[in-house]
């Protein structure tokens, strides 16, 4: 669920340059690159723009590594890295805050951003659901993770609502449901999923969960895996 902004990815692969090069348990390969992988949170986007110019300049190889760019599947990066299929991945904090505490092998090693980045969004055209209080009652479309819920009713009770929706588990089909008028409501970013339904004739309207009381998080983050660092300490005291 979760998809980020083009300058700050290209931050984020810039740190994993610099961990890259400096593992200490990877192979070089023949052309002395290391290789590394890195698990994406969703299909190519905007979001992602900043590890594809990475990799189309040769700035990956110039310093020393081969990103393997893992495709968004069933499997989320948070499960790969926690694994070990994968050596870095794009998560969130909910994500991570929920993996860590099934106690599953996964840590935050870089914050691409600073803020809230998902919203709680409605088709632009549904004049009965002007805050999120109006979503009781309604059916919200997600991805099924634990977190999804609460948060959600923390939103519309602090909206001045009982908390009580129907809740479906979609995954990938969760925006078009909500385009197609399936859903009431779900959670997207502005940056992705906002315009692609402006463009497609069905704007959004979004409730920004700051705005009743839930705390900002970091919506994108690089993490990584506790085996993958120590094995690697030069990896982690540069990332």
């Amino acid at each position: 669920m979760h998809r980020r902004t083009a300058l700050s990815a290209i931050a984020a692969t810039a740190l994993l340059a610099v961990t890259g090069c400096s593992a200490d348990s990877t192979a070089a390969a023949k052309d002395g690159t290391t290789a590394v992988t890195l698990a994406l949170d969703w299909t190519p986007n905007t979001n992602h723009t900043g590890i594809y110019v990475a990799q189309a300049k040769g700035w990956f190889k110039a310093a020393g590594i081969n990103v393997k760019i893992v495709p968004y599947g069933s499997t989320a990066p948070e499960t790969l890295i926690a694994n070990h299929k994968a050596d870095f991945g794009i998560s969130y904090q909910e994500g991570i805050t929920t993996a860590r505490a099934a106690g599953q092998d996964i840590t935050s090693v870089y914050a691409v951003t600073q803020k809230t980045d998902v919203t709680i969004a409605v088709r632009a055209d549904r004049s009965d659901i002007a805050s999120p209080k109006d979503l009781d009652g309604k059916t919200y479309a997600g991805f099924g993770a634990p977190y999804e819920k609460p948060l959600l009713q923390k939103v519309i009770q602090n909206a001045g609502g009982k908390g009580d929706f129907k809740q479906v588990t979609l995954n990938t089909s969760a925006y078009q449901a909500l385009y197609a008028g399936k859903a009431d409501f779900a959670m997207p970013m502005p940056t992705w999923e906002g315009l692609e339904a402006e463009l497609n004739g069905k704007p959004l309207k979004n409730f920004q969960l700051s705005d009743y009381g839930f705390p900002a998080i970091y919506s994108t983050l690089v993490a990584s895996s506790d085996q993958f660092l120590k094995k690697n300490p030069e990896t982690a005291r540069k990332s």
